[in-house]
């Protein structure tokens, strides 16, 4: 590795660790890593179908395509810092609200549509502006790393959710999501202000 490219990590590792959190806890991460361990205890509270339940996977990715470029257009406006401030409470808001669900399955499926509006600018849209702004030699390695966390939640999520929905029930492990999705706001607030690399 150049030293260039040391030196760049070295100034801009909060902006990474934002963005990699960021990434890891927003919302094409935890509703999609999280709802195959909701299936088996909303089917049995509710009575709904596999196929029901899943159906909400496709209402959450039809809402981010529709606001994608919306979603652009704001970050270049306003900058990846306070959009992200703005989306990170009111994607984990939704989340809380799961978690007091009770309702039809449109209501289910609105939730998730809500998350998806809300919790737009909590996606690799937003952090991997961010990251492209701060990073120049290094700027492919950033990248990788922050689309990383999206992998290591993947694997570690579903385990971790079967502990606590076992524990204490599927409530619990939407309340346990709400406050994940919380966790990348103060470091978003802290770093993502900072000088970019190509300004």
């Amino acid at each position: 590795m150049g030293s260039g490219r040391r030196r760049e990590l070295a100034a801009g590792w909060p902006v990474l660790v934002a963005a990699t959190l960021g990434c890891a806890m927003g919302a094409s991460s935890l509703p999609f890593y999280s709802l195959g361990s909701f299936i088996a205890p909303l089917q049995q509270e509710f009575g709904w179908a596999r196929g029901d339940i899943t159906t909400a996977f496709l209402c959450l990715t039809l809402v981010l395509a529709v606001i994608a470029p919306g979603l652009g257009w704001l970050i270049d406006r306003f900058g990846p810092r306070a959009v992200a401030l703005a989306a990170i409470p009111g994607f984990a808001l939704t989340l809380y609200l799961l978690s007091r669900f009770e309702g039809t399955l449109s209501g289910f499926y609105l939730c998730f549509g809500l998350a998806a509006l809300l919790g737009g600018g909590t996606t690799p849209i937003l952090y991997t502006r961010a990251v492209n702004g701060r990073f120049d030699a290094a700027r492919g390695l950033a990248l990788g790393l922050t689309l990383a966390g999206m992998g290591v939640m993947a694997i570690a999520l579903p385990p971790l959710l079967a502990v606590v929905i076992g524990d204490h029930g599927w409530r619990a492990g939407y309340l346990m999501l709400a406050g994940f999705a919380l966790l990348p706001w103060p470091f978003v607030l802290a770093s993502l202000g900072g000088r970019t690399a190509t300004g």
